[in-house]
């Protein structure tokens, strides 16, 4: 009797130390990447580390997807809480078009470190310009590809492109590998290489040749900015920033974020956000991009309007601008 008794209070006392909702509290959620050799994995994995650390009642994971586009349908089918996103993508989810046939509804919470697609050309080229490119052979990105897509709007603004057909030059669709060694072999003149400035393909042919990163023209820069809705953003970049880089001048970049669903709470945003910059030394630790990523360059926007819980973090801060 004595033994039963024992247990009937041992049971009780640890009954009355479970939360009240139940066994666990903790919710599991997942944060949408990229494949584990890109850019996107690595950074996305030091914020699930520090959620699952530092976050009270989260257990966070850092997710591989094919990239920007699964990670936007992963967050529809509520695969995915948290994804890296690109804001071109983020306004053709949420109206249905482009590569989604249904409407994905999301909120941006941050701005991401500056996702530049460069056009590279050898040092000595003479190409100073993006309209200096008339009459040259130049790689467009494989045909289709969302680099192409990114450069259309840019040919179309410098000249280079009347409808649907490029004009004025020569137009050649390699992938970005391919492009830096036609670049390397003086097949090609320039070529449109993604990545970012982190890019391994512009890293690799910077160690065989002088290279330069050719500035977009100031005016072509503002009327890309104002067209596509601040989904491609405008970059200052400073001579030096990296590998060809030899004068200061515009860069247009893909903006990259980080979204949600429309419904997650302004805590869970709030709390996501607050406990990330609270412990952004970690992150900038896991990739060498994350040293880009800033408090003040968080909120600026593109394409959507940010979640609320985001607006009141970074009021808060005092880095929002209405």
């Amino acid at each position: 009797m004595r033994k039963l008794l024992v247990v009937i209070l041992v049971l009780g006392l640890t009954v009355s130390l479970l939360p009240e909702s139940g066994w666990s509290e903790v919710r599991r959620i997942s944060v949408a990447t990229s494949g584990v050799g890109g850019t996107y994995y690595p950074i996305g994995a030091a914020i699930a580390d520090i959620l699952s650390k530092h976050m009270a009642g989260i257990e966070a994971t850092a997710v591989t997807s094919a990239g920007a586009v699964e990670n936007v349908r992963l967050l529809g089918k509520k695969q995915a809480d948290i994804a890296f996103t690109l804001a071109l993508l983020n306004v053709k989810a949420v109206t249905g078009t482009g590569p989604f046939k249904q409407p994905v509804q999301m909120r941006p919470i941050a701005t991401l470190y500056p996702n530049l697609a460069l056009m590279v050309t050898l040092k000595g080229s003479g190409i100073e310009g993006y309209r200096q490119l008339e009459g040259k052979r130049v790689s467009v990105g494989k045909a289709g590809s969302g680099l192409e897509g990114m450069f259309r709007p840019i040919a179309a603004a410098a000249g280079l492109r009347e409808g649907d057909k490029y004009v004025n030059f020569s137009p050649v669709y390699l992938a970005t590998g391919p492009t830096g060694d036609a670049i390397r072999d003086g097949r090609i003149d320039a070529g449109y290489m993604g990545g970012s400035l982190f890019s391994p393909s512009v890293k690799s042919l910077a160690s065989q040749k002088e290279i330069f990163i050719i500035p977009v023209e100031g005016d072509i820069a503002e009327q890309i900015y104002q067209e596509t809705n601040h989904t491609l953003g405008k970059y200052w970049a400073k001579a030096g920033l990296g590998p060809g880089f030899l004068k200061d001048g515009w860069q247009l970049e893909a903006t990259l974020q980080l979204a949600v669903r429309p419904e997650e709470s302004d805590e869970f945003v709030y709390g996501v956000l607050s406990t990330v910059f609270e412990h952004i030394e970690a992150m900038r630790k896991s990739h060498a991009a994350a040293h880009y990523i800033t408090l003040e360059r968080a909120p600026l926007g593109a394409g959507l309007p940010f979640h609320p819980g985001a607006i009141k973090f970074y009021k808060e801060k005092g880095v929002w601008k209405d």
